[in-house]
């Protein structure tokens, strides 16, 4: 979104229409040229084009921290709450999985649940508690959310796709946007 003023700078006359939800698109009863999606990129009936990889790992709020030091340990994080978003709810227990750490009960811990990624990405940055997060919002588009990340190790989720009907292919202005998304 940040960047999407430089598409509409390179093509003045082609509109973008964005429309956002959860699951995979149907191109068939759907009126989408375009979607930007996360999975394996396996999706039937369709068209990929792998954009980047999804990695994602523990962030939060330095000043969560100001009376301490920051986390060092995973059982650490029982002593602060974890935040989840309806559409990732798995995150934790995902990451806990590769981090060889299965056995960490997310019932001992406060977790508090949002509708959307972005209302816990802003949550974790006014200091609510810690989140799952992913990587690029540590990019400067995103710097207003200040958050950090805690341990040294960020897991893939998948990777971001854009995806079309195979049947017709991407028209001339969805080419137009998938090239501008590749640069």
């Amino acid at each position: 979104i940040p960047r999407l003023s430089g598409f509409k700078e390179e093509h003045p006359g082609t509109n973008v229409r964005i429309i956002t939800g959860f699951g995979s698109v149907d191109f068939v009863r759907e009126d989408v040229d375009v979607s930007i999606q996360l999975g394996s990129g396996d999706w039937s009936g369709t068209q990929s084009k792998m954009l980047f990889a999804n990695w994602v790992q523990p962030m939060c709020n330095p000043e969560l921290f100001k009376h301490g030091e920051s986390i060092k340990s995973i059982d650490e994080l029982r002593r602060y709450r974890l935040l989840i978003s309806k559409n990732k709810h798995n995150d934790w227990r995902n990451w806990l999985k590769v981090m060889r750490r299965a056995d960490f009960s997310l019932d001992e811990v406060e977790i508090v649940e949002f509708p959307n990624s972005m209302l816990a990405y802003q949550a974790a940055a006014d200091g609510l508690g810690i989140v799952i997060g992913e990587l690029p919002l540590l990019l400067p588009e995103f710097s207003g959310l200040r958050l950090v990340r805690l341990f040294e190790k960020s897991i893939r989720q998948g990777s971001y796709y854009a995806v079309w009907r195979a049947e017709t292919g991407p028209g001339l202005k969805a080419r137009q946007f998938l090239s501008w998304l590749e640069r």
